[in-house]
């Protein structure tokens, strides 16, 4: 038989077995971080936008100013880097899947 009391909560007399897990401060201070990320989610993901925007100005004013061509091929350069990362994952879960295949069979 469970009591509950406004205010207090559940009720544990002596002689039941009612196993409390016991207090982890670690835990605590997580869900604590936790609970106030999740309140003021949007004004943190502002300070950080506005970080990084920041950020961004500062180095663009630092930068000496490109031509349209040298940033077009900058661009190329990154967009081909990513899609030999693209090609290799494909290739690597491709062969991990074949063996998967190879031990089930």
């Amino acid at each position: 038989m469970d009591f509950h009391f406004n205010f207090i909560g559940k009720i544990a007399f002596p002689g039941q077995d009612v196993e409390a897990e016991p207090f982890d401060p670690d835990e605590h201070r997580k869900a604590i971080g936790r609970a106030h990320y999740h309140r003021n989610r949007e004004k943190i993901l502002a300070k950080l936008a506005e970080r990084r925007a920041a950020a961004k100005a500062e180095k663009l004013a630092a930068e000496p100013a490109k031509a349209a061509e040298e940033l077009a091929a900058e661009e190329e350069v990154r967009r081909e880097r990513k899609r030999a990362y693209h090609r290799e994952y494909q290739r690597e879960w491709q062969r991990k899947r074949k063996e998967q295949a190879a031990k089930s069979a």
